[in-house]
């Protein structure tokens, strides 16, 4: 059976610095939210912070990004797209941060702060190693 095609949005390369921007004001919000003890805050923007970074990494290698409603996709697609030695690594790391999208945004339950930090390591470690591979 053949793999399921990602949807895919093209996007001019010189765009990534835009996604970055956004991931990096998300990463500064998540700070200022754990600062306050405002678990929730820093839960949701740890991971609009991976979301963006994601798309600045996918946008300035090849032009593109993930236009799919499932959020698993931002992850095949980077596993199928980026070929380094840490990819596997960072891929799981977005996946981490993803499957809590759901729980924070959506969901009755509240973000404890075990959970934000976690969130928080995970989205600087990400970062940091898109950082490394951007210009």
């Amino acid at each position: 059976m053949a793999a399921r095609k990602i949807p895919v949005a093209a996007t001019d390369k010189s765009q990534y610095a835009n996604f970055w921007t956004k991931a990096v004001d998300f990463r500064e919000a998540m700070r200022q939210s754990m600062a306050s003890e405002n678990w929730n805050a820093a839960a949701l923007n740890a991971v609009h912070a991976a979301i963006s970074a994601n798309d600045a990494l996918l946008v300035f290698l090849h032009g593109v990004r993930s236009s799919s409603p499932k959020h698993d996709d931002a992850v095949r697609l980077l596993k199928s797209l980026v070929k380094h030695t840490d990819a596997s690594t960072n891929a799981s790391r977005l996946r981490r941060l993803l499957a809590a999208k759901n729980m924070v945004e959506y969901e009755e339950t509240m973000c404890t702060a075990a959970k934000a930090r976690g969130l928080a390591k995970h989205v600087e470690q990400f970062m940091d190693w898109i950082e490394s591979l951007l210009p």
